[in-house]
């Protein structure tokens, strides 16, 4: 039989709720817990050297306008949708 977790992770529902409060720390959590899948993401799209730069502007994108999620869909989800058009707005500026 396994212990319960002492403490257990926070539901990215709970990491918003806090960013929405002005919770910095939640903001990093759910950075920390969705930039490698964001970065994977991007990687597989043919996000080349710009990697790093998108998966910031995907997290500016969707913190300036954390107030439009409603959850409807996962974060993660909403998340990447963000990260892809920043992917799609990049190479529309270089043409």
């Amino acid at each position: 039989m396994t212990a319960p977790d002492a403490h257990p992770q926070p539901t990215d529902a709970e990491l918003i709720a806090g960013w929405r409060a002005g919770d910095e720390a939640a903001a990093a959590a759910l950075v920390k817990r969705h930039a490698q899948g964001v970065a994977r993401f991007l990687a597989a799209a043919g996000a080349g050297e710009e990697l790093e730069d998108l998966v910031q502007e995907a997290f500016f994108r969707a913190f300036r306008s954390i107030d439009r999620f409603r959850g409807g869909a996962a974060f993660r989800t909403w998340l990447l949708t963000i990260a892809g058009n920043a992917l799609t707005d990049l190479r529309r500026r270089r043409g």
